[in-house]
C-alpha cells in the first residue's frame, strides 16, 4: 500500500536504534515508554513533523508491542530488531527495512 507524504520512523529499543548510523536520520527523541505516553499518537505527531525523512524512535518492550499491533504485523516478521514503519496521511504500514 502506497502511502500519501509519508515518514519512515525506524523503531525498536533503544539498544537496536543506537546502532543506527546513517547521515540522513533524525534523532532525538525518545525513548517513549508504553504506558505514560500515547504512542500512536506521539508516532503520528512525529510523521507530520518530519514528512518525506527517516526517523529514529527508540521504544520500550511496551510501545514496541503498541506499534506493531497498529500496523497489523507480527514482531518477529523478518526476525528485525527495528522496525521501519511508514505512517502517512492515510495510514501506517510495515516498510520493507534496511536494517
Amino acid at each position: 500500500m502506497a502511502l500519501h507524504c509519508p515518514a519512515t520512523l525506524l523503531v525498536g529499543l533503544p539498544h537496536a536504534v543506537k546502532q543506527l548510523h546513517d547521515p540522513g536520520l533524525v534523532t532525538g527523541y525518545g525513548p517513549f515508554v508504553g504506558g505514560e505516553v500515547d504512542v500512536v499518537a506521539e508516532m503520528e505527531a512525529l510523521a507530520d513533523l518530519h514528512r518525506g525523512e527517516r526517523v529514529v524512535v527508540p521504544v520500550d518492550e511496551v510501545a514496541l508491542r503498541e506499534v506493531v499491533e497498529m500496523v497489523g504485523a507480527r514482531r518477529a516478521a523478518g526476525g528485525r530488531d527495528v522496525l521501519h514503519v511508514e505512517i502517512g496521511d492515510d495510514g501506517w504500514v510495515l516498510a520493507p527495512g534496511r536494517t
